[in-house]
């Protein structure tokens, strides 16, 4: 059932030409957001200007890549032991220029981290200079010795924030 609005009729006038016009007060309205917009724009735009700056390739990116074990899930324990003699016990990252130039390397030691995707390893290539594309490359020399490569162009990487995320199956 609707709920009906009770209304106080003394507040009603009874000769029309005693209520105030409704265009009176749209126009106070139409003012007063008038005055907001004028006040907030100048901020916006402020906010918009320094973020476009500081998020720009003003100087070397520093590149986040997670490799994560597509193997695992959120339950495993993901200890140092259970790797041991993998694909990633010891395997090789490292970030190649459009030349194939390593420009930085690393190794994923040690016991991974448990995530709600499975068992993980971060790493950060700071620095990263300027390049008109940058190839991911993994490789392992444990069990099933192989290489997994992802080609990221600089626009690919701004979009992710310059983070990446890789699974591979041991």
């Amino acid at each position: 059932m609707a709920a009906v609005e009770a209304h106080d009729a003394s507040r009603i006038p009874a000769d029309p030409a005693q209520a105030k016009p409704r265009a009176s007060r749209g126009r106070s309205r139409t003012r007063r957001a008038a005055l907001a917009a004028a006040t907030v724009l100048p901020l916006a735009v402020g906010v918009a200007v320094v973020g476009s700056t500081v998020s720009g390739a003003e100087g070397p990116a520093t590149l986040r890549v997670v490799v994560s074990d597509a193997g695992s899930t959120s339950r495993d324990t993901c200890l140092g032991e259970e790797y041991a003699g993998s694909f990633f016990d010891g395997a090789e990252i490292a970030l190649l220029d459009a030349d194939g130039a390593v420009v930085e390397a690393d190794t994923l030691d040690g016991a991974p981290a448990p995530s709600p995707y499975g068992c993980r390893w971060t790493t950060e290539f700071a620095d990263v200079p300027d390049a008109a594309q940058y190839t991911l490359r993994l490789r392992g020399e444990g069990v099933m010795p192989r290489e997994h490569t992802w080609a990221y162009t600089p626009e690919q990487l701004d979009d992710n924030d310059w983070r990446l995320w890789v699974t591979v199956f041991a």
